[in-house]
């Protein structure tokens, strides 16, 4: 069995689209909650999926306790920001095989790295880059996100994943 947490719902991204940041989850800040600790025991995952807001907004400690609690594969999908700001406070993370990253990227304006900033492909390819160097994995994966806004540039999409 998986589980899925959420263990806030601060994120670091400002996008359009998305209503996380209105999320009313309590941002962990002494490690990972009791009840958590209990479920974990309680039904020992084989694997964890981490989730938001944006998880990385969150101590690397809390993961580092996460798994030790978990002893199961630990699954992040993230917009890495903080990853790409702070790659050694990262790396602990990015550089164990025990912890897996996916992350996602759409073409046009609704993704965006702060208020005024379109997440665009180039900005997406430095953290790539930075998170294969760091790392030292092939790759991030990632999902495209089309929509209306975007359905024009489902090739780009496809391109930038090849």
């Amino acid at each position: 069995m998986e589980l899925i947490i959420k263990p806030t719902g601060r994120c670091n991204f400002d996008c359009t689209f998305c209503s996380a940041n209105g999320l009313d989850i309590a941002h962990p800040e002494n490690g990972v909650p009791q009840p958590i600790k209990e479920l974990i025991k309680k039904l020992q995952p084989t694997g964890i999926i981490v989730t938001g807001g944006e998880p990385l907004t969150v101590d690397p400690g809390y993961y580092l306790e996460l798994f030790e609690l978990a002893n199961c594969h630990i699954s992040f999908t993230s917009n890495m920001k903080d990853f790409y700001l702070h790659p050694n406070k990262w790396k602990d993370i990015v550089t164990n095989p025990n912890f897996g990253f996916i992350t996602s990227f759409n073409y046009g304006n609704t993704r965006r790295w702060d208020p005024h900033t379109p997440y665009t492909e180039e900005k997406f390819i430095e953290v790539h880059e930075l998170f294969k160097e760091v790392s030292g994995r092939d790759y991030l994966p990632f999902i495209a996100v089309i929509d209306e806004s975007n359905e024009g540039r489902i090739m780009d999409h496809i391109y930038l994943a090849k």
